[in-house]
C-alpha cells in the first residue's frame, strides 16, 4: 500500500461514503446519518475526490447503503437507524433522488448485501432475530419475493459484517462477527440462494471494516480494526477461500469509522474517513 495520496478535511458527522459510477464517471456518495439531505462529489481520473457537485435533500436517519446499476439506472437502497424499513431510490447526481420502492420488515436489518448472478440481482438480509433472507430485485430495481428464509441459519448468528465477491465466475458470501472472531464463507448458487459453507475459521476479534477488493485477477481482502488501529490484507485464493497474509501493521491511527475501497482506470484506491475530525484519507493499492 502506497503512502497517502490525499489528505483533507471535510465537514464532521460523515457516517457513510459510498463510491458508484454512471456512464464513464465515478462518484462519492456521502451522508450523516440525521441530516436530511446526501452529498454526490466527483472522483477524478487520479482517485483523488474533488468538490461536491450534488448537495440533495434526502430521509435522515439513513443507515447501510448499497448501491447497483440495473438497465443503465442506478439506485440506491437503504435502511434507516430507527425503523425497520427498506428504501429504494433512483439516484442521480444533479437532482434529488427519486423513491421506488419502500417496504417494512419484521426487524431492523444488520447486514445487507446486494449482488449479481448471471443477469439477476439479489438482496441478501441478516438480522440475529430472523436470520438469513434473501430477496430478488426486480427489472424495475424494486424489492421481490423472498426465494429463500432461513431463521437458523448458522451456528454462530450473529454476524456484524457481510461480503460478496465473485471469482472465476463463483460468487461468495463472506460473514464475519467481531464479537467472536469467526469467519464463514459461503458458495451463492447459480438461483441465487446461498449454498455450501466452504470455510469455517476463528480470526481474531474486533475487526470492524472488511472490504474485498481485487487487482488485475488476484483477490485481496482488507481488514481493519478502529480500536487498535490494526491493518492486514489477506489474499482470497482462486477457490474462494482465505489464503496467506501479504500486509500487516497496526500503525494506522484509531480513528477510520468509515472505509471504502474503488477502481478508477484500472487503479484501486482505499478511502478513510473520520466521523469526528471530518479528516478523509486516500492511499493507493498496488
Amino acid at each position: 500500500m502506497d503512502g497517502v495520496l490525499m489528505d483533507t478535511n471535510l465537514l464532521q458527522g460523515y457516517t457513510c461514503a459510498k463510491k458508484f459510477q454512471i456512464g464513464n464517471n465515478h462518484y462519492l456518495l456521502l451522508n450523516r446519518c440525521y441530516a436530511e439531505k446526501i452529498w454526490i462529489l466527483k472522483i477524478q481520473n487520479d482517485g483523488k475526490i474533488a468538490d461536491i457537485i450534488g448537495e440533495l435533500d434526502f430521509i435522515p436517519c439513513m443507515d447501510t447503503v448499497e448501491i447497483y446499476t440495473i438497465n443503465k439506472i442506478t439506485y440506491l437502497l437503504c435502511t434507516n437507524i430507527l425503523y425497520p424499513k427498506i428504501y429504494i431510490y433512483k439516484i442521480y447526481v444533479d437532482k434529488k433522488p427519486e423513491l421506488v420502492d419502500e417496504s417494512t420488515m419484521k426487524y431492523i436489518s444488520e447486514c445487507l448485501q446486494i449482488y449479481q448472478i448471471g443477469n439477476k440481482h439479489y438482496l441478501f438480509r441478516f438480522t440475529t432475530n430472523e436470520g438469513m433472507m434473501i430477496h430478488r430485485i426486480t427489472n424495475d430495481g424494486k424489492l421481490g419475493d423472498i426465494i429463500c428464509d432461513i431463521t437458523k441459519w448458522s451456528s454462530y448468528n450473529r454476524w456484524t459484517i457481510t461480503e460478496i465477491y465473485t471469482i472465476n465466475n463463483i460468487t461468495y458470501l463472506f460473514c464475519h462477527c467481531h464479537y467472536s472472531g469467526y469467519v464463514n464463507i459461503y458458495k451463492v448458487n447459480e438461483d441465487g440462494k446461498i449454498g455450501d459453507l466452504i470455510e469455517d475459521r476463528y480470526w481474531s476479534k474486533g475487526w470492524t471494516n472488511i472490504k474485498p477488493f481485487q487487482i488485475g485477477n488476484k483477490h485481496y481482502i482488507f481488514l481493519y480494526k478502529i480500536k487498535g488501529g490494526n491493518v492486514d490484507i489477506d489474499q482470497i485464493k482462486n477457490d474462494g477461500k482465505l489464503g496467506k497474509n501479504l500486509f500487516n501493521t497496526n500503525s494506522f491511527n484509531k480513528e477510520w469509522l468509515t472505509t471504502e475501497i474503488y477502481t478508477v482506470n484500472n487503479v484501486t484506491y482505499l478511502l478513510l474517513l473520520n466521523q469526528d475530525s471530518g479528516k478523509l484519507k486516500i492511499h493507493k493499492i498496488q
